[in-house]
């Protein structure tokens, strides 16, 4: 086996088990060896060190993978301490993943009346059932099943109790959580719906929030976080699988009236403990997005964040702790659209039918035109490329509403998002100061 056949990329990472001689530079067998090397360069110096040098050559480091994640890489001094801070799951004890219907086309809406008469049109007897399979569903993966059949989903007997059951369906349609900063609606009906996740999702029922986190990143890169106040499908923050958004909420709900806080008994004698002090669950819910949204946190523990939901390190005193909350609770108002300085960007030009044609950004001009004569400006740059999880958030706003006439509200709030997003840039700066005074030595 040659060298170069065991490189993938710029890390070398070899796994030998009684393995007979290497190219001939090792002799006898080995047993159980794990050992580390980085390469780094161009393309062009990566192939031609590995075609000239031999295993002798290279620096290894040898490993001891160890539970639970097993790393086959150096783990350094930056990551110290990490395993010691308090899991997001430690923290909130009730959540789950986010609403998947398994048929969004079909059953979300980008309003209350447009899913309505959806669907008026899925029970009315004068529609054929192809009308839909053709509308609305994606060809069968399996090819079991006829188009937007599954196992437990039969479009013809769902209609026919639809039908049947058609005010009941009516009242269950309601706002959710779609992609950041998009709101739409959706039949929330176990019929209807192939996983609701009722036993987090009906804590919604009164006034809550929740935090959204994925488990694993499919790439090193953490933008993953974000919050909602009412029920949440599970792609909010990524489309793709390993991204899919867990649902933290704040609040647990007894009968829509009653509520207790979803924060873990040993957590918050922690908590209580540690600062002798009983702060409110909005309190430690802005500290923990502060941290979740502060540049250096983000960085340090790429790694972790790739592979596992986040660990949140807590600060030696109360008043770290409060400066953190306080800067924490800011950006979930933003984000929620609650409580938002104003900066007048993403006003709308131009006269035109508002459809959006495609989607056009003009750096010189500080504009996105959505057609050949109306565009949103000012609109820096920076705000225009701002990410939150897999998106690129007003881009995929606009996007998704190609094809579709813009209402006076959707252009009110690409208004209201890129001040929003504005405010979130100048907020994470202070965020990541105010961690870096509170964590000197994890920057």
């Amino acid at each position: 086996m040659r060298f170069e056949e065991l490189v993938m990329d710029t890390v070398v990472c070899l796994t030998l088990d009684k393995w007979e001689t290497v190219s001939g530079q090792f002799g006898g067998y080995l047993t159980k060896l794990v050992q580390h090397a980085d390469m780094w360069g161009s393309r062009l110096a990566k192939y031609s060190r590995l075609a000239n040098e031999s295993f002798a050559d290279v620096p290894w480091t040898e490993l001891s993978p160890e539970a639970p994640n097993y790393f086959f890489r150096p783990v350094g001094a930056s990551d110290a301490g990490y395993g010691d801070f308090v899991s997001a799951l430690d923290i909130f004890p009730i959540r789950s993943t986010g609403v998947q219907t398994s048929r969004d086309k079909l059953v979300i809406g980008f309003s209350q009346s447009e899913v309505r008469t959806r669907l008026d049109d899925f029970a009315d007897q004068k529609k054929s059932d192809e009308f839909f399979r053709q509308g609305f569903f994606r060809d069968s993966r399996t090819g079991q099943y006829p188009r937007g059949d599954t196992r437990g989903w039969k479009l013809p007997e769902v209609r026919n109790w639809a039908r049947e059951n058609l005010a009941e369906l009516r009242s269950a349609i309601r706002p959710i959580g779609y992609r950041p900063f998009d709101r739409r609606y959706v039949i929330y009906h176990p019929r209807m719906v192939d996983w609701p996740r009722h036993e987090v999702m009906r804590n919604f029922a009164g006034e809550n929030v929740a935090l959204l986190l994925p488990r694993q990143l499919a790439n090193v890169g953490f933008r993953h976080s974000f919050c909602a106040d009412l029920p949440s499908e599970m792609c909010v923050i990524s489309t793709k699988t390993k991204e899919q958004n867990y649902v933290f909420p704040l609040w647990l709900y007894q009968n829509g009236v009653n509520r207790t806080e979803n924060l873990s008994a040993e957590f918050r004698a922690l908590m209580d403990a540690r600062y002798d002090h009983h702060y409110s669950p909005e309190e430690i819910f802005g500290y923990i997005y502060a941290v979740l949204h502060a540049p250096s946190y983000r960085t340090r523990y790429a790694e972790f964040l790739r592979i596992d939901f986040p660990r949140i390190p807590f600060p030696k005193t109360k008043a770290e702790f409060d400066t953190l909350s306080k800067l924490g609770w800011a950006l979930v108002q933003a984000h929620l659209l609650r409580k938002l300085p104003r900066k007048g960007l993403a006003q709308y030009h131009g006269k035109g039918e508002h459809e959006v044609e495609s989607v056009r950004y003009d750096p010189k001009d500080e504009a996105v035109w959505i057609n050949k004569t109306q565009c949103f400006k000012p609109l820096p740059q920076n705000v225009w490329d701002f990410h939150i999880g897999g998106y690129q958030v007003l881009d995929k706003y606009l996007k998704s509403r190609k094809g579709r006439t813009l209402s006076l509200d959707e252009i009110n709030h690409v208004a209201a998002v890129a001040d929003a997003l504005a405010f979130t840039i100048e907020q994470m700066a202070k965020i990541d100061e105010a961690y870096l005074a509170a964590f000197p030595e994890r920057g």
